[in-house]
Parts: structure tokens; sequence; C-alpha cells
């Protein structure tokens, strides 16, 4: 799957709030800005992603899995 790159200008105190909000989602800044993009599109939903959505949610779950393993051993 390839993917492309937006830009959105944001005002300092719009980066500021989207920092926090990321924090507090345990997400990078620009992750939490994918996810308010798919979010709005209907892709992801609260319960989960959608069905749309559900093989790219299946992906992030193994790389997830594999990150917390492969911390384990060190």
């Amino acid at each position: 799957m390839s993917y492309n790159r937006i830009t959105v200008p944001l005002s300092e105190h719009e980066e500021q709030i989207l920092r926090i909000a990321a924090s507090k989602s345990c997400r990078r800044p620009q992750d939490h800005a994918r996810y308010i993009i798919l979010k709005s599109l209907g892709l992801v939903t609260d319960d989960g992603p959608s069905l749309e959505n559900s093989k790219c949610a299946s992906v992030e779950v193994g790389r997830t899995q594999t990150s917390a393993f492969a911390g384990n051993h060190l």
C-alpha cells in the first residue's frame, strides 16, 4: 500500500493542542493527526476500525505485538 503525504498549516496554539491530545492517546502528533482524519472520514470509529480499514488495523496490531516481544528479549 502506498501513502501520500499532506501538509496541514497549524498555528502554534493548534499545534500545542494537537501535541497534548496525541500525548493523552499515546501517539505521536503525526499519528494522531492521521487518526483524526481517518475518524472524520468514517474509516476509524471509537469502537475500533471499520470493515473498510480492518486489514490495516490487523497489520498495526501485528507490528505492535512484534515490537512488544522484541522489547522483552532485551
